[in-house]
């Protein structure tokens, strides 16, 4: 194979490459709008039905399932952003180091914590630990003519 031969295959490879990445963006957003109109049926179903505990703890566990996706999404979104906006440095070869400085430095940031917007950590650690009553559990009544 000549060596413009191997250069024009090359430059397939890499447009094949930053089209799968496009394609990939492009595919994402649909993917945060499903797990948004999953999560806002959820909250219409609590909104609407009187839920026993199982369906409760059922709807919670759903809940959590898909923050975890979104937060997953939204953190490739991220990502995705940044490339978007450097993706111009991939043009010269003295700064395309530079876009992927940015991709890292994008990645580092979304290991942070969530700040509570409104919530107190005691507000926080009362809801994932509710203090126990104390003292003995009400007795049940029993209906009359009941044996």
């Amino acid at each position: 194979m000549m060596r413009n031969e191997i250069v024009l295959e090359k430059i397939k490879q890499v447009i094949e490459l930053l089209d799968n990445i496009d394609e990939m963006i492009d595919t994402q957003s649909i993917e945060i709008q499903n797990a948004d109109l999953q999560l806002s049926d959820l909250y219409h179903i609590i909104e609407n039905n009187e839920l026993s505990d199982i369906a409760s703890i059922n709807i919670v566990k759903k809940i959590h399932e898909l923050r975890k996706i979104r937060r997953s999404l939204n953190n490739e979104h991220e990502i995705e952003n940044t490339y978007n906006t450097h993706k111009s440095k991939l043009a010269g070869k003295d700064t395309r180091q530079f876009l992927l400085h940015e991709v890292y430095k994008t990645v580092k940031s979304l290991g942070s914590q969530y700040k509570n917007r409104i919530l107190t950590d005691e507000d926080v650690q009362e809801i994932l630990e509710p203090k126990k009553k104390r003292g003995r559990p009400p007795k049940e009544k029993v209906n009359e003519g009941e044996d």
